[in-house]
């Protein structure tokens, strides 16, 4: 499976871990969310993925209770 993912300006908490809020589309076009505690730049490019990565000040931190944890990997 392969997503297309942008990053957003929303912070969230899951199992106590401060995530910011991804959203984006499967390659069959079902979209999805994606909450991300960490990203790791491989090949010494993390400049080049900072210059890409558009960051946004996050406008609060809340958390979703909709989310069931046994989803959240």
């Amino acid at each position: 499976m392969k997503l297309t993912i942008e990053n957003t300006d929303k912070l969230t908490r899951v199992n106590d871990l401060e995530t910011r809020v991804w959203r984006g589309r499967t390659e069959a076009g079902v979209p999805v969310t994606l909450y991300v505690v960490r990203i790791q730049v491989e090949d010494g490019k993390h400049q080049e993925f900072e210059r890409e990565l558009i960051e946004q000040p996050p406008r609060h931190v809340e958390y979703d209770p909709s989310i069931p944890l046994r989803l959240i990997i």
